[in-house]
């Protein structure tokens, strides 16, 4: 039958079962504006800069499963489990070297935001200008789908970065991966 196998109960009787396992739901979002800041912290929560990918095999409102709700930058997961949480930025530097973190936060219950991961990279002053990236990543337990939350930060010390958000690329961008039920 479709989307079946055959499998034996180890005596020689054979049953037709169902394919199960697999990821029960994938998402990817991007942030699509640039900006520019110094010595400073953005939590990118400007809801209309958050995008699914739409470019070519991108997964535009096609998540796998139900895919997560963002508000104000912040992410709702559509239900309990387990998350693999991966966060990627890039930012650009003219004429100086600099250092650049990027962030996810996790809030749990509605306690306040905390970082539960962060990289850390320097833009070198090589050429002009300069570019960087980093990525992190969490493996989150959801316990409560209106009272956990993740969202991202992006910081840096000194001088003036340009963070490289963008509508036809993933250069600020996030992807959600439920692995499976709690």
């Amino acid at each position: 039958s479709a989307g079946q196998f055959m499998k034996t109960d180890g005596s020689g009787n054979l049953a037709f079962a169902a394919i199960s396992g697999g990821l029960a739901m994938a998402d990817q979002w991007r942030y699509t504006a640039e900006f520019t800041q110094s010595n400073a912290d953005n939590y990118l929560t400007t809801t209309n800069n958050w995008e699914r990918p739409d470019s070519k095999l991108g997964i535009d409102s096609s998540p796998l499963g139900t895919g997560m709700t963002q508000s104000g930058g912040q992410f709702l997961f559509p239900s309990t489990g387990y998350y693999l949480i991966l966060f990627t930025a890039a930012a650009k530097v003219d004429n100086d070297s600099c250092e650049t973190f990027v962030y996810i936060q996790a809030e749990e219950n509605n306690n306040g935001y905390s970082n539960v991961a962060r990289a850390l990279f320097t833009i070198a002053n090589q050429c002009t200008p300069n570019y960087g990236s980093a990525a992190t990543q969490y493996l989150a337990r959801v316990t409560n789908t209106s009272n956990d939350k993740i969202r991202f930060r992006l910081s840096n010390s000194g001088i003036s970065v340009t963070w490289l958000g963008e509508s036809d690329e993933n250069r600020i961008a996030a992807t959600f991966l439920k692995l499976g039920d709690i």
